[in-house]
């Protein structure tokens, strides 16, 4: 598998408003590479996108504590814990 093939896909899939669809795509993609930043990312703007603001906040926590860091992904988690 392509990861990157893959994530274009499931990005393709939410603007097209097919969330359920980009969300399989993209928790099958942060299992097989759970130390992708880019893929939390992706399944954190999903989430939010979806208004579904809690689930977008819980991905990127997880990553965090996984002992993961990342710059990014903690200032995307303030900036959803903050709207």
């Amino acid at each position: 598998y392509d990861t990157y093939a893959i994530l274009g896909l499931a990005m393709l899939s939410r603007i097209r408003g097919d969330i359920d669809d980009a969300v399989e795509s993209l928790r099958s993609l942060k299992d097989r590479e759970p130390t992708n930043h880019r893929i939390y990312v992706e399944l954190a703007n999903t989430y939010a996108h979806a208004n579904r603001r809690d689930e977008a906040i819980e991905v990127l926590e997880e990553y965090l504590s996984s002992g993961q860091t990342n710059g990014y992904v903690t200032e995307l988690l303030e900036r959803f814990r903050s709207e």
